[in-house]
C-alpha cells in the first residue's frame, strides 16, 4: 500500500481471503521522494509460488485469447454447458491444475457479450442523441465499432469545446478507463489534459467492449484529427 506524500497510513487490515499480514508502507516526502518505512513479506495460511500467478486476475485475462473465445462461443451455440467446455479446454492443456481460466471467467465472457446486444434499444437511443448534436454543431465528432455480428463493441465522442481545448491543451492525454460500468459492463473512459491553470480537462469520452491492449489501440485510432495533424 502507497500513501499520499508527506501521510503514512496506519491502515493494518490483512487479507480478506486468508488473513495474510504481507503488506508494505511508504510515504513521500515535498521532493516526491518515496520511502518504504515498513514491509511484511513473510506469508502466513498459504504458500505463494511462482506457477500460481496465473491466478492472478490479469494473467487468467491474457489467457483468454480469440482461439478460446471462439472455443466458447461456437460450444455455447451449439448447446454444449460452460462447465463442459471448460473441462474439454482443461483436458488440452493436460489437466484443470495447468488451466488457468475458470469457469466463471467463462460464464462472464458469455454474459457480457449478450449485454453487448445492446437490449431495449438503448444504442439506438445514444445514436439519435449523437445526431442531435451534430445537426447543433458540425464540430461534435463521435464514432463507433461493430463485431462480426453486427453488434456494437466501442464508441468514442467528442464535443466541439473538447475539440477547442485538445488545440491548446493537447500536448499531455490521459486516457483512463478506472471509471464505473454500466449496465452492459462497457467500461466509461475518458480522454483527460490539463489546462494552464493545472486543471484537468475533458478531450474525449468513449465506452470500451474489452479493457486490453487490441480495444485501447481501436479507440485511439476512432479518434479524430485535430487541425489536419494531430490526433489522440
Amino acid at each position: 500500500m502507497i500513501t499520499a506524500p508527506g501521510v503514512l497510513d496506519k491502515r493494518t487490515s490483512k487479507s480478506k481471503k486468508c488473513g495474510c499480514p504481507v503488506h508494505m508502507y511508504a510515504v513521500a516526502d515535498t521532493f516526491g521522494t518515496w520511502e518504504v518505512r515498513k514491509a511484511v513479506v513473510e506469508h502466513l495460511n498459504h504458500k505463494p509460488t511462482p506457477l500460481k500467478s496465473r491466478y492472478i486476475s490479469m494473467y487468467r485475462r491474457d489467457s483468454i485469447t480469440s482461439i478460446v473465445r471462439r472455443r466458447l462461443f461456437n460450444g455455447v451455440g451449439g448447446g454444449s454447458k460452460i462447465s463442459n467446455i471448460h473441462r474439454s479446454l482443461a483436458k488440452e492443456r493436460n489437466g484443470v491444475e495447468n488451466m488457468s481460466i475458470s469457469v466463471k471467467d467463462l460464464r462472464n465472457i458469455v454474459a457480457k457479450e449478450k449485454r453487448l446486444k445492446m437490449r431495449g434499444g438503448d444504442a439506438k437511443a445514444m445514436f439519435d442523441y449523437f445526431d442531435k448534436m451534430t445537426a447543433g454543431n458540425q464540430n461534435f465528432f463521435h464514432r463507433y465499432r461493430l463485431n462480426s455480428k453486427n453488434r456494437l463493441t466501442d464508441v468514442m465522442w467528442v464535443d466541439a469545446r473538447s475539440r477547442v481545448a485538445y488545440q491548446d491543451f493537447g500536448d499531455v492525454v490521459c486516457f483512463d478507463s478506472t471509471y464505473v460500468t454500466n449496465n452492459y459492463e462497457l467500461p466509461f473512459s475518458n480522454f483527460v489534459g490539463v489546462n494552464h491553470h493545472g486543471q484537468t480537462i475533458l478531450l474525449g469520452c468513449a465506452l470500451v467492449s474489452h479493457e486490453d491492449t487490441e480495444t485501447f489501440v481501436v479507440v485511439q485510432n476512432l479518434a479524430p484529427l485535430y487541425g489536419g495533424q494531430s490526433s489522440y
